[in-house]
């Protein structure tokens, strides 16, 4: 099977209305759109067209956003180890872990609201992964 660069959407046709598959650049399906026919005029498919077309659109800009990302952060030597920062994603406040290379590894999600420890919860857990990664504890 191909492997695409984007993400994208496609369509099945059944007796109640069409079932939208959003797809990764892999193949995966991410996520089911229903558009139902049987109670409306057919605004419920158009909907649900619209609705499938501006996730697409969506997950394929924050896709090459983090590419361009990576692109820029990619050392030509190494550091010393794993590092970590703090980030933001579109809903959350992240710890984003990175390699010795600058390469994304992985985040930690956390809404940093003022009355909860969520943050330094969350940094906690970061610290003690980049800890664990950079003393080369593979299993």
């Amino acid at each position: 099977m191909r492997t695409r660069k984007r993400y994208y959407a496609t369509t099945s046709a059944h007796a109640a209305g069409i079932d939208i598959a959003i797809r990764s650049p892999d193949g995966g399906t991410l996520a089911n759109v229903l558009g139902l026919a049987l109670f409306d005029d057919g605004t419920g498919i158009e909907k649900a067209k619209a609705d499938a077309k501006l996730i697409v659109e969506a997950l394929n800009a924050k896709h090459a956003e983090q590419k361009r990302k990576a692109k820029r952060r990619i050392r030509k030597t190494p550091r010393q180890g794993y590092t970590y920062s703090r980030g933001k994603d579109w809903v959350d406040d992240t710890w984003d872990i990175y390699d010795p290379y600058d390469r994304f590894v992985l985040s930690i999600r956390f809404w940093d609201e003022p009355d909860t420890d969520e943050a330094s919860e969350a940094e906690e857990r970061a610290k003690l992964i980049v800890q664990t990664l950079n003393k080369g504890y593979w299993w």
